[in-house]
């Protein structure tokens, strides 16, 4: 295969030669992280896909020396930052250009273009990645590549706020439907016929076996996501399905973890291969008195009591008795019902959202790849 030429004016180096590297350690908190933003406090930050873990109120060892790319030692994840911050661990690096013919917001989109094994739990800076080699344009043209690249940013995050209203208009719904009236209020115990949870422990891995062991991190966007689901042996499914007995239209929500987090057994094909580790609940309504699609909204929009009530001081657990014990309104199963009709609809839209979603951002890939070969400048 024929190596592409780069430009005569663009140089191929490793990103050593273009960035300094910074330890952390003076920039992590000391105190416990807070959940709620007020108007002194900071926010702490991770490279993975947390981004933001909370925030905090101290006032010294900040990072103010801005734009900075944070780098996750062991994921080699990556963030661009271009306000203050402190950090949770020193499990990164902090990244700034060595000279001033570097724009630091085109070496960071040039970044999430390499394709890296980071498989091993150790940490990869400075024994791999710096001596990765790029294709480095003169200045003006990284900035031009920038601007154009932002601009198809901008589309992502209009998209982005799209999603967000349609979030919002569902949850009004929601409240002008059922928590505006005064509807009996019931305890999930009441109208449930079973609350319990997944395997306490672990059970042998099999890959490929199509015998799913879900956990927390499956479980986001409202829906269960197997890509990355463990898998273990039939035998031990069938073991440890005999807790949970998973059945069409069982809810669940996270208890361990990332709690709160909510979803409806909807797969045919899967119910009869799929069980759960202890970090998920599975609640079985009583359909007499209340519709799944109506409970899992309810536990997604007013979920944060709920969460509340969750113990633990590293990890936060949900009880199984907080949950069963939690009051929601018991409206008419026709109104609820009806809410599902809605429902149904916001889903066919969420659809045509996600696939211009997926669009967009197969077209910013392209514009990226095309851009760092030198393709369209």
């Amino acid at each position: 295969m024929i190596q592409k030429q780069i430009p005569k004016d663009w140089k191929e180096i490793e990103l050593e030669e273009i960035l300094d590297y910074e330890q952390p350690n003076k920039y992590i908190i000391k105190s416990e992280i807070l959940v709620n933003k007020s108007s002194n406090s900071l926010p702490v930050l991770t490279a993975n896909k947390s981004f933001i873990l909370g925030y905090t109120n101290e006032q010294e060892g900040i990072c103010e020396k801005l734009p900075v790319i944070i780098f996750d030692d062991f994921t080699t994840d990556s963030k661009y930052v271009d306000f203050k911050f402190k950090v949770k661990s020193s499990a990164m690096k902090l990244l700034r250009p060595k000279t001033k013919d570097v724009d630091l917001k085109f070496i960071f989109l040039l970044m999430q273009t390499i394709k890296f094994n980071s498989a091993t739990h150790k940490r990869y800076y400075l024994s791999t990645y710096q001596k990765i080699k790029i294709k480095l344009p003169p200045l003006q043209v990284q900035k031009r590549i920038v601007s154009i690249l932002e601009k198809a940013e901008e589309l992502k995050r209009k998209r982005e706020k799209a999603d967000k209203l349609t979030r919002e208009y569902l949850r009004s719904i929601f409240y002008e439907m059922f928590l505006k009236n005064n509807f009996e209020m019931k305890k999930i115990s009441d109208i449930c016929l079973k609350v319990t949870d997944g395997k306490h422990g672990d059970c042998k891995n099999l890959e490929s076996s199509g015998y799913y062991f879900i956990s927390a991190k499956d479980i986001f966007g409202g829906t269960m996501h197997y890509e990355n689901a463990r898998q273990i042996t039939k035998e031990s499914y069938l073991e440890v399905n005999k807790r949970v007995n998973l059945e069409l239209d069982d809810v669940l929500i996270t208890n361990s973890g990332s709690i709160g987090k909510t979803a409806i057994m909807t797969d045919k094909e899967k119910v009869n291969k799929t069980t759960f580790q202890k970090s998920v609940a599975v609640i079985k309504p009583n359909k007499k008195y209340i519709v799944p699609v109506f409970l899992r909204s309810y536990l997604e929009i007013m979920g944060s009591n709920l969460v509340n009530q969750s113990t633990g001081s590293s990890q936060k657990n949900l009880l199984l008795k907080d949950i069963r014990d939690f009051e929601i309104p018991l409206p008419p199963i026709t109104l609820q019902q009806k809410f599902v009709s809605i429902v149904e609809k916001i889903e066919k839209l969420k659809e045509k959202q996600k696939q211009s979603k997926d669009e967009i951002n197969v077209m910013f890939d392209s514009l990226v790849k095309q851009s760092l070969n030198g393709d369209l400048i």
